[in-house]
């Protein structure tokens, strides 16, 4: 639990009106005001802040924050990127991984995944037509388009076969045929190298997870 403490008191430096409250065991949660100011070319610079609880597991690199707005300020639906739990949708599970790397920070997640997010609905809330990132659709349907975009695979099935490939223990996966359909076995074939070349971010129970979300009846 070092590693965590440490981050969340350069979390609490950073962020002075968070703080931690009882949570279950195993979890560290923090609820407050997360204020920030953030823009972006093309979008105005906004100052906000929102009440937000965080729970969060250790380590931080097993498994991400679940973050939560808790002033009320935004719906509870799909459209706004919420999920059933209340949880904030602040992008798919590998996509977060990506822009986070491998050995991530408590005060990046929020910088870099959390600020962004929030950033976006207080432009929504003034009028913006569209979000200053791009918006994927909420749910399986926006989670296999990032995939798709990660990946570099333009059909469905095809990323489904690949992440399957990629969930599993590499000796395995290496023995098996391809996925792209071109009868050598994985670790002999191109799309092997374009893969693994994201596993030195991506963890292999980081795409098992993914996998899951959108094939759960599959994992």
């Amino acid at each position: 639990m070092k590693a965590l403490d440490s981050s969340i008191e350069a979390f609490f430096d950073a962020y002075p009106l968070m703080r931690a409250r009882p949570s279950a065991k195993g979890t560290v949660r923090l609820v407050g005001r997360l204020e920030f100011s953030a823009v972006t070319e093309g979008a105005p610079l906004v100052a906000d802040e929102y009440r937000i609880q965080m729970d969060i597991s250790s380590p931080l690199d097993r498994a991400l924050p679940q973050v939560f707005e808790v002033g009320g300020r935004i719906p509870r639906e799909g459209r706004y990127h919420v999920n059933p739990d209340d949880s904030l949708c602040l992008g798919s599970i590998l996509r977060q991984r990506l822009i986070l790397g491998a050995q991530p920070s408590l005060v990046d997640f929020v910088d870099k995944c959390v600020v962004p997010f929030l950033y976006g609905h207080s432009l929504r809330e003034s009028g913006a037509a569209e979000l200053p990132f791009g918006e994927l659709e909420h749910g399986a349907v926006g989670l296999v388009d990032d995939y798709r975009l990660i990946f570099n695979i333009s059909d469905r099935d095809g990323l489904q076969r690949l992440m399957k490939l990629l969930a599993m223990k590499r000796r395995r996966a290496n023995k098996l045929r391809c996925w792209c359909g071109c009868g050598r076995r994985f670790s002999s074939c191109s799309q092997h190298r374009k893969a693994h070349f994201l596993r030195r971010t991506l963890t292999r129970l980081d795409i098992k997870r993914a996998y899951k979300e959108i094939w759960p009846t599959d994992a």
